[in-house]
Order: C-alpha cells, then structure tokens, then sequence
C-alpha cells in the first residue's frame, strides 16, 4: 500500500493518519527515485540521438561526396564526348 502504515495495536491506519513528516519524506525519497531514473533515461536516450546523428552525418557527407563526383563526371562527359550520364542510369 502506498500510504498506510501499522500503528501501536498493530492495525492498519489509515492514510489520513500520515503527519506531514513522513508524506514529505516518502516524496522526497520517490520523488528523488524518480528523477534518477528519468536522468539515466534521458541520458541514455540522449547518448543513442548523438550516435545515430553523428552516423547519419558521416552517411550524409559521403552521399554528397558521391553525388558531386558523378556531377563532375557527367559534366566531364557530356563537355568532352557529348554524351549525358544520366541517360546511361535512366
């Protein structure tokens, strides 16, 4: 149970018998429990966004480096022997 503890007689109180003590101290401590938690997760989360951003970064460079070299390539082509590339690839 979340906020019921035993008493003297050894019965259940209720969760109005809770002082503002011990409802203090167990949000404290859950509250302390959860924001470790929501830290690692974002750590975590945050970490797993910086690889796959820096992978997709290399992959994005080296796809532009392609893209312009095959540029180059058809505009050399076309200028010296009056053919387009792109036909080739169509």
């Amino acid at each position: 149970m979340l906020f019921s503890s035993k008493g003297k007689s050894g019965k259940a109180k209720s969760n109005s018998s809770w002082n503002l003590t011990q409802y203090v101290t167990y949000v404290i401590t859950f509250g302390s429990e959860k924001i470790k938690q929501i830290k690692a997760a974002t750590t975590s989360y945050l970490r797993y966004l910086q690889q796959t951003l820096l992978g997709f970064a290399k992959h994005k460079v080296t796809t532009i480096v392609i893209i312009f070299c095959l540029v180059s390539l058809t505009n050399e082509m076309e200028h010296y022997k009056n053919f387009s590339f792109c036909k080739i690839i169509m």
